[in-house]
């Protein structure tokens, strides 16, 4: 296998939430030690026809997970790569070694999602987050000192937030790329990177910080946690 398309123009994370549907041979996912992953029915139900029809010994069938599951499902499996069907007869082919660059990026969509769906406490995703690289929109205060009013972005460094029983309160808006910051943000701003635990502190470990606002999989973080 060999890549045939530059790994960022897919924008593989922007699109980590799209629901795709990926090939199982035998009860293995993947065939052929690929991961075929589709994202139009007709380019999947082509697809079905012609190897069922190609190999009849092999039960092929297919389920349905996030593009970023399928991905870091990839990177974490000893699989050649992934191959993205969007239409019929054509796919975007990268290897898993191409994905590696990904590995910290969509092991925090993993956990991210986990404690979304419950699957993990908020706990230990803050054990597991805290010392990962977050961008966030402001400017990096000096060395030693906490953030201030002349280092934020009006509406865009903090947010607001309601609790469940409806009490209101601000948390630091964090994102796991620039590019996403910046589409947050909608405007030129300045975007600084940081460790999760670091961007608490600079607020002296009073503030929440709220992970991917815009995103179904954003979590919220207690300060206290990310000590």
């Amino acid at each position: 296998m060999q890549t045939n398309v530059k790994v960022e123009t897919l924008e593989l994370f922007k699109h980590a939430e799209t629901r795709v549907a990926i090939i199982v041979a035998n009860g293995i996912p993947g065939y052929d030690n690929i991961l075929h992953i589709f994202l139009t029915n007709d380019a999947l139900a082509a697809w079905l026809k012609e190897h069922r029809e190609k190999h009849p010994d092999v039960d092929f069938r297919y389920v349905e997970d996030s593009l970023g599951a399928a991905v870091n499902f990839t990177i974490w499996n000893p699989v050649d790569g992934i191959s993205i069907h969007s239409v019929t007869d054509a796919s975007f082919d990268v290897t898993r070694e191409d994905l590696s660059a990904l590995t910290d990026l969509f092991d925090s969509f993993r956990i991210l999602t986990a404690t979304k769906k419950g699957k993990t406490s908020v706990v230990e995703a803050a054990m597991h987050m805290k010392n990962k690289t977050v961008y966030f929109i402001g400017n990096m205060p000096e060395e030693g000192q906490l953030m201030e009013k002349k280092d934020l972005v009006f509406g865009k460094t903090i947010v607001k937030r309601h609790a469940a029983d409806g009490t209101a309160y601000e948390a630091i808006a964090a994102f796991l790329t620039e590019e996403s910051a910046l589409h947050f943000a909608e405007k030129p701003v300045p975007v600084n990177a940081c460790k999760l635990s670091k961007l608490a502190s600079l607020w002296g470990f009073k503030t929440a910080v709220l992970i991917e606002p815009e995103r179904s999989f954003c979590i919220d973080f207690a300060p206290e946690g990310l000590l």
